[in-house]
C-alpha cells in the first residue's frame, strides 16, 4: 500500500485543525430528521495513513502501491502469535526467560540441560564443578576426585558395584608389583625386590607403583631367600615412610655383617 499520490498532495503532513469537533462516529445523514451526512476531513485520512505507515516502518517495510499485503506482513513480523503461527525464518530472542512459560534461547537451554533423561545430539559441555550431590560433573572433575581416593561414593554411587571401576581408571593393577584401591579410599600396594647375593646387612629402595594421594600408613616387609637355614637369623625392616616409596633393610643376629647370602624382599604397603 502507499500514501496519497494525487497532484494536490503535500510532502509534509499538515497540522490538524486547532479546534477539532467532538470525537464521534460517521453517519450517512437522515433527510427526514435533517441530519447531515458526515464528511471526513483531511486530518482523519492523514492520521489513518500515519498510523498505518508507522507499522510498516517499524517492520522495515517500504510502502508500495503494487503490494496490498504489506500491513499483514508487518503485523506478522512484529506480533507473532503465541501458538499456531507459521514462520519463514528463525525467531531471535534478545534476553533470558524470567518466568516459567517464557520462551528461551537455545544457548540458555543448552546451558541448563537436565542432568538425566534428555536426548542430546552431541556432547554436553559443563562450565563448572558440581556443588550438590545431584549435579552433573565434568570428566576432569571426576578424574581429579578419584585421584584423591576420597570421593568414590560421590562419583556416581555405583563404584561399590564395580560397574564403573574400569572407567574411573587406575583402580587395579593386579600384577606382581601392583595395587588395589577400595571404596572409601583405602589403597593396598605390594611388590618385591628380586633375590640377589647380598650382605646380610643390605638395603634397597622401593618406589611404589602408585603414589599414595594422602599418606602411607604402614609397610610390612619380609625376607625372601634361597637359604632357608641361614634365613632363620635374619629380619626385615623399613626406613621412614613416604607417599612415594620406602627403603627396605635386612639385618641378622650374626655379629659378622660382611657375610653374604642370596635373598630379596617382599613387601605390602597400606595407605590412602
Amino acid at each position: 500500500m502507499q500514501g496519497f499520490t494525487r497532484a494536490s498532495a503535500v510532502a509534509v503532513m499538515p497540522a490538524p485543525p486547532a479546534t477539532p469537533g467532538p470525537a464521534g462516529w460517521c453517519t450517512g445523514g437522515d433527510p427526514q430528521t435533517g441530519t447531515l451526512p458526515t464528511i471526513p476531513g483531511y486530518e482523519f485520512f492523514n492520521g489513518l495513513w500515519a498510523e498505518i505507515k508507522a507499522i510498516l516502518t517499524a517492520a522495515g517495510i517500504t510502502p508500495s502501491a503494487s503490494d496490498l499485503t504489506q500491513m499483514l506482513q508487518a503485523l506478522n513480523a512484529l506480533f507473532i502469535a503465541a501458538a499456531g503461527d507459521t514462520m519463514t525464518g528463525q525467531l531471535t530472542l534478545v534476553g533470558d526467560p524470567t518466568a516459567a512459560n517464557h520462551a528461551a534461547r537455545k544457548g540458555y537451554v543448552d546451558a541448563r540441560v537436565a542432568k538425566a533423561g534428555d536426548t542430546m545430539t552431541g556432547q554436553l559441555t559443563l562450565v563448572g564443578d558440581p556443588t550438590a550431590l545431584g549435579h552433573a560433573a565434568q570428566k576432569s572433575y571426576v578424574d581429579g576426585q578419584v585421584a584423591t581416593r576420597a570421593t568414590y561414593t560421590y562419583v556416581d554411587g555405583q563404584v561399590a558395584t564395580r560397574a564403573t571401576w574400569a572407567y574411573v581408571d587406575g583402580t587395579n593393577a593386579l600384577t606382581g608389583v601392583g595395587y588395589k584401591i577400595f571404596p572409601g579410599g583405602l589403597i593396598i600396594q605390594w611388590g618385591f625386590v628380586g633375590a640377589a647375593t647380598r650382605s646380610i646387612s643390605a638395603s634397597a629402595s622401593v618406589v611404589f607403583p602408585l603414589t599414595f594421594p594422602a599418606a602411607c600408613f604402614a609397610v610390612i616387609p619380609t625376607i625372601e631367600g634361597f637359604d632357608s637355614a641361614g634365613l632363620l637369623d635374619m629380619a626385615a625392616g623399613t626406613g621412614p615412610l613416604s607417599a612415594g616409596g620406602v627403603d627396605l633393610y635386612a639385618g641378622s643376629t650374626l655379629t659378622e655383617g660382611s657375610e653374604v647370602r642370596t635373598f630379596g624382599w617382599r613387601w605390602i604397603a597400606l595407605g590412602v
